[in-house]
């Protein structure tokens, strides 16, 4: 049995499919070496070409990552500080108010 309905007709196929070039073709035809991707659209077909990172890229993306895990640690560690004053105020309150009931409490019997 099957989920689909009579007049359903099933997934929509793409308009061409896409080509498959081994790379021992690619780079002797003069290709750039990494990924490429060729997408045929309405406005004609366009590439997308991705290089392999170099060195200094890769140093350069850890770098910003290690940035931004120190700015989230800053965050973290700012918000932390503001909030133990926040909650030692918040405990004091709380015990004052029940010394001050307790406090009311023994004004009302004398």
């Amino acid at each position: 049995m099957t989920d689909r309905y009579p007049s359903d007709p099933g997934p929509e196929r793409p308009p061409s499919e896409p080509e498959i070039i081994p790379p021992d073709q690619r780079r002797a035809g003069g290709r750039h070496r990494g990924v490429w991707v060729t997408v045929d659209e309405q406005g004609g077909a366009r590439r997308v070409y991705v290089a392999r990172p170099g060195p200094f890229t890769i140093v350069l993306v850890l770098a910003i990552l290690g940035l931004i895990a120190a700015l989230a640690l800053i965050v973290l560690l700012s918000l932390a500080v503001i909030w133990i004053p926040v909650v030692i105020l918040l405990i004091l309150a709380f015990v004052t108010s029940m010394y001050w009931q307790r406090f009311r409490h023994w004004l009302a019997r004398r």
